[in-house]
């Protein structure tokens, strides 16, 4: 078994999904989370090789970007479907997650009022319902197995997850048109190894 480290800031943030697909397969790794903004910038990015952070560190090697860490340990581990058409599914799930990524992001860091609010309007009536109902239909289009891609669980099913969980926090009302997607957020938060990671991680805002 490879000896795995991975680099972060202490928040769930862009290193969540490879710590839920660590969970979820039962891998160990050394969860390094720097201390603060000052800690990442003289002890940690000079590390990185992309000079960003997360970071993996498999063997010695070390691995930059968010997907590219969670794909690998996910295809690892058994985590990427068992045919090429589940691989082209779960990235069909990621990229239209990565999608949904960009205008929260815009709006978390605006830094006028007025926009931000009107941006927050936008998320919560038009793109987070829509995204959601994109998401319910995908779930729904896998012949109702329960899952994203395949018959099994899948990085994709536990990114949905990572997103969903949080977003419906703020934005309450967002699946309200969902048929499949509230109930499969509770089936993998029930999952034994997934609730013992949510039970045991740090407790933090972001």
């Amino acid at each position: 078994m490879p000896t795995y480290k991975l680099y972060y800031f202490n928040a769930k943030g862009n290193a969540e999904i490879t710590r839920l697909v660590f969970a979820a397969a039962g891998v160990e790794y050394e969860d390094i989370r720097f201390k603060d903004r000052d800690d990442w910038l003289n002890n940690y990015k000079h590390l990185s090789p992309t000079g960003q952070c997360p970071f993996l560190e498999v063997e010695g090697k070390k691995i930059g970007q968010s997907l590219a860490i969670a794909r690998l340990v996910a295809r690892e581990h058994g985590l990427y479907g068992e045919s090429n058409m589940d691989g082209a599914m779960i990235d069909q799930v990621l990229y239209t997650l990565d999608d949904l990524t960009k205008p929260l992001i815009d709006w978390h860091f605006e830094k006028d009022e007025a926009k931000k609010a009107e941006k927050e309007k936008k998320l919560a009536e038009e793109t987070l319902p829509e995204s959601m109902q994109r998401l319910d239909k995908l779930l729904k289009g896998n012949g109702g197995k329960g899952y994203f891609a395949g018959n099994k669980l899948s990085i994709a099913d536990l990114a949905v997850f990572n997103q969903c969980s949080g977003l419906v926090v703020k934005f309450p009302k967002c699946m309200d048109k969902c048929k499949e997607l509230p109930a499969f957020i509770d089936r993998i938060k029930a999952l034994p190894k997934i609730a013992d990671w949510l039970a045991k991680r740090p407790q933090t805002d972001f």
